[in-house]
């Protein structure tokens, strides 16, 4: 049986704001979930250009309105930045998903101290753009001979409003250094975890100094991050913490940073959903009710298969005793086999047979001592 479901046009994220400064390319993709296939359009609403901008954005619109995939080489002649909309549509709806590609803003950048093979330097963070806050930067550094060979470069990151160090650099040698603001780790899809639970990470790529701690971070949300109720734990040689202050039919935003000589890490974010405690409780204990219950199955299943291979092998078993129960025959007495005449009864014992029974004097005519062997009574000499 086979079950096809017709529906509209779907995209995972109907928004996306982006960043764009010359020499980056932006990718921007229409792909969707559609049954039937939709057809899809692209639309562009620009900003400010000049004239060759226009023009030069003008020459790609029949690609661009075409292809599914789009990337946009951002350069001086060419920078289309902008409200990019991708409108897919079927028969049982449309759906629209927009791109919006703001001009990043280049940080300056100041040196503190140079040294044969460091160099110490801050980076101011940008205020003048619209987007989210600045937390942390990425630093990409190569021998200034290297970097136009390869695509490949060491990099380093750090946290804003703080100084950064680079070392193990080569004396006598001229670097180039790009950085650029690191754009804030979006929170995952929430997960429904019980109140008592276990948090476990893996340790960050070696920067060359060790981690000194870890700053984990939760706060309750109501819509917006509840300061006021946010706790903190600071975690030395730990990867893992147990955390059982956590409320029921609550939802908590967590962040983790990683701390070394050379500063803060990104923050690591997480968002938690806690069920509330009766429905955990009753899928705890259905879940406990399962298994028993799985188990009682189980072990019934071995011991049904245990007593069949029983009865084919040894023909013995629960299954052998009730199908294949024996009519076992009695031996017959061997003096009951000479006794034709049913002349060895005891005493007590009352024969069916004529000639046991007694005369009209109350006399046997015939008795047999089983003890001695001696046949006495009326015919004794018989």
């Amino acid at each position: 049986m086979y079950l096809t479901v017709l529906h509209q046009p779907y995209f995972g994220k109907t928004y996306e704001p982006l960043w764009a400064w010359n020499g980056e390319t932006v990718n921007i993709s229409c792909a969707h979930d559609s049954n039937p296939p939709a057809n899809f359009t692209w639309s562009f609403v620009p900003g400010n250009f000049s004239t060759i901008e226009r023009q030069e954005h003008d020459n790609i619109v029949l690609d661009y309105e075409t292809a599914l995939e789009h990337s946009l080489p951002f350069s001086e002649q060419f920078a289309p930045f902008g409200r990019h909309e991708c409108r897919a549509r079927n028969e049982y709806g449309e759906a629209v998903k927009i791109f919006h590609i703001r001009k990043g803003a280049v940080p300056s950048a100041t040196t503190l101290e140079e040294a044969a093979t460091s160099a110490t330097f801050y980076i101011e963070t940008p205020t003048n753009y619209e987007g989210p806050d600045v937390i942390g930067f990425i630093a990409e550094y190569d021998e200034i001979d290297n970097y136009e060979i390869t695509n490949i470069h060491p990099n380093r990151t750090w946290a804003a409003g703080i100084p950064f160090k680079l070392e193990k650099l080569r004396s006598n040698t001229t670097y180039y250094i790009r950085s650029a603001p690191e754009p804030p780790i979006w929170q995952v899809d929430p997960v429904e975890i019980s109140s008592n639970k276990v948090l476990k990470w893996k340790a960050p790529e070696n920067n060359g100094e060790p981690i000194d701690y870890y700053a984990l971070r939760y706060c309750p949300v109501d819509e917006e991050i509840v300061e006021s109720l946010c706790i903190e734990h600071r975690l030395e040689g730990k990867t893992e913490l147990l955390v059982n202050e956590l409320q029921h039919n609550t939802t908590y935003h967590l962040e983790l940073i990683a701390h070394n000589a050379e500063g803060n890490s990104t923050p690591a974010n997480i968002t938690l959903t806690i069920p509330d405690e009766l429905a955990y409780a009753s899928v705890s204990a259905l879940t406990a009710g399962a298994l028993i219950g799985l188990s009682i199955a189980v072990v019934i299943i071995c011991l049904v298969l245990l007593d069949v291979l029983l009865y084919f092998w040894k023909k013995q078993g629960i299954i052998a005793s009730c199908c294949c129960k024996k009519n076992k025959k009695k031996k017959p007495n061997p003096l009951n086999s000479r006794d034709k005449k049913g002349l060895l009864k005891d005493n007590g014992e009352s024969g069916t047979d004529d000639t046991l029974r007694r005369s009209n004097n109350g006399h046997k005519e015939y008795e047999y001592n089983k003890t001695t062997g001696i046949i006495t009574g009326k015919h004794s000499s018989v």
